[in-house]
């Protein structure tokens, strides 16, 4: 779940009628954006209800069926101009040809089934790895200022300068 409530304030989160706790607007700096990580039972479908700022009631279903890798809940990422990015990181003299790419565009919504696995989530790999003389790679789940991704630029979503129409960035 990731908040893109910044300084508006938190998020609460029900899944299947139970409160599992608020995701916070202070975040650690290496992060992108607010996000809570929560486990869910993969034999039935989920009710999950997130309650904005303004309390404002958002519902999704979630069925197991639909994402091998689980799902990340963005409420109102579009809106806000944050962009769920999938972005590799390569390590070493060669380069694949491997693309990185926007999971919630073209009417994805605030809800996005995973169908690979990330090395990292919200935050940038390392600088360095150890890759034993072989090529590296490391892939990650960025959530990203839509903006600055389409000029080819990685700003965290917390970090993007405010555009017209939209809410001041989050301090850091």
């Amino acid at each position: 779940m990731v908040s893109t409530e910044g300084p508006l304030g938190d998020l609460v989160v029900r899944i299947d009628g139970a409160d599992v706790g608020p995701i916070t607007p202070g975040v650690h700096p290496a992060v992108d954006v607010p996000f809570g990580t929560y486990r869910v039972r993969t034999g039935s479908v989920h009710h999950v209800v997130v309650i904005d700022s303004e309390g404002r009631e958002l519902s999704y279903e979630l069925d197991p069926a639909s994402a091998r890798h689980g799902w990340v809940l963005a409420p109102h990422a579009r809106e806000r101009e944050l962009c769920l990015a999938s972005v590799t990181w390569y390590y070493g003299p060669h380069l694949s040809e491997d693309q990185d790419s926007i999971l919630n565009d073209d009417g994805a919504g605030d809800l996005v089934a995973l169908q690979r696995r990330f090395d990292h989530f919200f935050s940038p790999p390392p600088t360095t790895i150890k890759t034993k003389g072989v090529n590296g790679k490391r892939s990650s789940l960025r959530a990203l200022a839509c903006e600055a991704f389409d000029r080819n630029e990685i700003v965290p979503f917390k970090a993007r300068e405010p555009s017209s129409g939209t809410r001041p960035a989050t301090p850091m």
